[in-house]
């Protein structure tokens, strides 16, 4: 994911609201949805059943606004340079070890609880996904769904592009330099606003108006992505 810290005016371009979107096709991140959830909810027997509690809320949403053209996405296989590049960089940290040990020393000082850096990652459970699928399409959902070749932002972005949907929910920043047209940030199920943002409006900026797609994505290259070694200085 590229750091996108520069780009806060260009997602700042709309603020949050209620827009009409009547009839608008939308394509959803469905892994950032089962992801919030996995995150928050240790009992691995319940996650499927929270899941869809969670989706139907969002969902139910996106319908009382004459949504019902929904697509949800899933993440597929992980992608091959993406891979590459984050086993160069676990290289390059086992190498830089004694560096590391020196920061977690320091770091443990200004802590309060150094006891906090001994916190082991707990593995979490991803349950069946067919069992979620089935759910989707059933006839109480009758929801779409595509399972990406890769990771579900790039996937969303193709089908914004060709219009196969008009606009993509997420919280993923990715979809910005892939050249996503239309994105639905922060959606709020109790207030029911969202933030919107649209790569057309971009030239509506001051400091933006000459600012091209190429621009916008060299710009995120040098500040940092998952897909290109870290430039150097």
């Amino acid at each position: 994911m590229p750091n996108t810290n520069h780009q806060s005016p260009i997602t700042r371009s709309t603020r949050h609201s209620s827009r009409p979107m009547r009839g608008t096709k939308v394509g959803v991140d469905a892994t950032l949805w089962l992801s919030t959830v996995y995150n928050a909810l240790g009992d691995h027997e319940r996650q499927v059943e929270v899941f869809k509690v969670y989706c139907r809320e969002r969902i139910e949403v996106l319908k009382r606004h004459g949504i019902t053209d929904i697509t949800m996405v899933f993440d597929g296989n992980a992608t091959p340079i993406k891979t590459q590049i984050e086993i160069e960089k676990i290289k390059e940290m086992k190498g830089n070890k004694s560096k590391m040990k020196d920061k977690k020393n320091k770091m443990k000082k200004e802590m309060k609880d150094p006891e906090s850096f001994n916190v082991k990652p707990v593995f979490k459970y991803i349950p069946n996904r067919d069992r979620l699928l089935e759910w989707l399409t059933s006839k109480d959902m009758k929801i779409k769904y595509i399972v990406a070749p890769y990771e579900a932002d790039a996937q969303l972005t193709y089908l914004a592009v060709k219009g196969i949907i008009d606009a993509v929910i997420t919280e993923d920043s990715d979809l910005i330099p892939f050249g996503c047209p239309n994105i639905i940030y922060r959606l709020n199920i109790k207030t029911e606003m969202y933030k919107y943002y649209s790569l057309s409006r971009l030239n509506e900026l001051e400091d933006y108006k000459d600012f091209t797609d190429k621009k916008l994505l060299e710009m995120c290259i040098m500040t940092g992505c998952d897909y290109l070694p870290n430039m150097e200085n």
